[in-house]
């Protein structure tokens, strides 16, 4: 009669226990320097598995955090092996692209070949080779015990937009600001808007002469944020995505 095969195991494996080297891994390539993640296999007894929750510390790296565990894979002799991927939180860093955007106008423009208008306004207008384009990003691992226990807690960048003061609620299409004390041109009265001419100006006018070094908010402000989002990057860790053009 055959013998029948047994397979021994050289220990309970209620722990789980790491198999061969981490692998690193750049989630953003051009960070590569500065900031990175790892890829670990472990093997355990499949009665003992269990996940083991995001943001987990890794044992080996304090700065970085369990943000992903794949599907357990049965080996034999009722094991699992699978892998648990540890992600650093990114530092903040700025990519740059190409946008369309359109510059608000300014109420009283007029055809100067009759004379000089009283005010000299101008046209709204988009460049048509688009603008250059800051994209910035910023990062948080959401948490119970941290600043935001959700994304949607994640707080956007203002995004500029154009209305009038008397109703912050209408958006200006195509865009205008006008000055602070309103403004009349022949029979048409333009109201004040959020921004007033006036801030707006001084926005242009910081731009020109600090350009991207300039400001985002402030009596500094040279910079338009033109949209803010959020992005997983890997389980709880989230980007928020910024766009900045200078004001023109």
């Amino acid at each position: 009669m055959p013998t029948p095969s047994v397979t021994y195991l050289s220990s309970v494996m209620s722990d789980a226990a790491k198999c061969g080297v981490r692998r690193r891994f750049y989630p953003i390539p051009n960070l590569g320097d500065v900031c990175y993640g790892f890829k670990q296999d472990y093997e355990q007894a499949a009665s003992s598995f269990t996940n083991t929750p995001y943001n987990t510390v890794s044992p080996d790296d304090a700065t970085a955090f369990l943000e992903s565990e794949s599907e357990p894979q049965d080996k034999g002799a009722a094991t699992y092996r699978w892998t648990r991927t540890y992600y650093q939180v990114p530092p903040s860093w700025d990519d740059w692209e190409n946008v369309n955007y359109t510059f608000p106008g300014f109420p009283g423009y007029a055809n100067t070949g009759a004379g000089t208008p009283t005010p000299l306004g101008r046209y709204s207008f988009s460049p048509p080779n688009g603008v250059q384009c800051r994209v910035h990003y910023d990062y948080f691992m959401v948490a119970a015990s941290g600043p935001y226990t959700s994304a949607s807690a994640i707080p956007l960048a203002s995004v500029v937009t154009y209305s009038s003061s008397a109703n912050p609620s209408l958006f200006i299409d195509p865009p205008w600001v006008a000055p602070s004390a309103g403004i009349t041109v022949g029979a048409n009265t333009f109201l004040p808007t959020i921004p007033f001419q006036e801030t707006y100006k001084s926005w242009v006018a910081n731009a020109a002469a600090s350009g991207w070094g300039s400001a985002a908010s402030g009596s500094s402000q040279g910079q338009i944020c033109i949209q803010s989002r959020i992005q997983r990057l890997a389980g709880n860790i989230w980007a928020r995505i910024s766009k900045y053009v200078l004001a023109q």
